[in-house]
């Protein structure tokens, strides 16, 4: 259930998978996390995009990403993305979810990131705050009236609504390859994002010129002195043990103008799993490259 409820949020945000084995190197020691500047935000204030997810072909949830202002005079982003089955699936699993991230307008770096978990065998809140001074982030579980908290080191995180805006922030091309480092509340992880293609990519809201990418997950320690060999060879034995639970996956994001996640199409353990956007709502704006 645990990795079942990861891999839909991180498909909402852009198209985040678990580790796909044989496609990057595992790391061997103390991992490197490069430090990107972006020269502004790439999208605006009263973004929303929409979604449509379908399993196997059939229509089975909907999910909605946002931006607006933070608290008055905090100069900061509220990010939210919000998900929920449909039709058959629901009756399946009904599933109300929401996530938000209250992010530094200057570098998109995370403040806090809360989640809402509403499922028939999992509720619970969640919240992280991040503290990039000391290079700590807190979480604070509450489920059924227990409350758990946890403390995870990192080098240069965000959380994984926060990196969605900041890799749509940053100019693309086929060939380029890129690491990240991200932290959920309960884990933390490096994303190598592959840029491989520039293709013309049709969605409900347009044509657009994009770049393909294949997404690369794989888990870190939660203490920075626990990124050693031995804690990285025993992941990779643990994952060339084990079935993927995404076998795998790709996804496309538009190229030029706001650069939003146009398709996600996956293979994993329960059939095939898509996304496609289907409205964009961006006041005073129209999206580059749609036709």
């Amino acid at each position: 259930m645990r990795r079942r409820h990861r891999i839909c949020w991180m498909v909402l945000t852009w198209g985040l998978a678990f580790p796909l084995r044989a496609q990057v190197p595992y790391p061997t020691g103390a991992v490197e996390v490069p430090v990107y500047q972006i020269p502004k935000p790439s999208f605006a204030l009263g973004e929303s995009l929409h979604y449509d997810f379908s399993w196997s072909g059939i229509r089975a949830g909907e999910g909605e990403i946002s931006v607006s202002p933070g608290p008055e005079g905090s100069n900061s982003f509220h990010l939210q993305a919000k998900a929920s089955t449909v039709g058959l699936a629901r009756l399946l699993w009904k599933m109300e979810d929401s996530v938000e991230s209250q992010c530094l307008v200057q570098n998109l770096k995370p403040a806090t990131f809360l989640m809402h978990v509403r499922e028939p065998s999992l509720r619970y809140e969640l919240e992280v705050r991040f503290d990039h001074a000391r290079g700590v982030a807190t979480s604070i579980k509450t489920r059924s009236g227990k409350v758990k908290q946890r403390e995870i080191e990192f080098h240069n995180a965000y959380d994984p609504l926060s990196l969605a805006f900041f890799i749509r922030s940053l100019d693309w091309k086929a060939g380029d390859e890129r690491s990240f480092e991200m932290v959920d509340g309960q884990d933390r992880y490096l994303l190598v994002l592959r840029a491989v293609a520039e293709e013309e990519v049709t969605v409900r809201v347009g044509t657009y010129s994009a770049v393909k990418f294949v997404p690369i997950l794989i888990e870190l320690p939660r203490r920075l002195a626990g990124e050693t060999p031995p804690f990285f060879e025993r992941l990779r034995l643990r994952e060339s043990q084990k079935s993927p639970v995404v076998k795998t996956l790709e996804f496309w994001m538009a190229k030029d103008g706001p650069r939003p996640l146009l398709r996600v199409r996956s293979e994993a353990w329960i059939g095939h799993v898509d996304m496609e956007l289907t409205i964009i709502k961006n006041p005073g704006f129209q999206a580059a490259g749609g036709k």
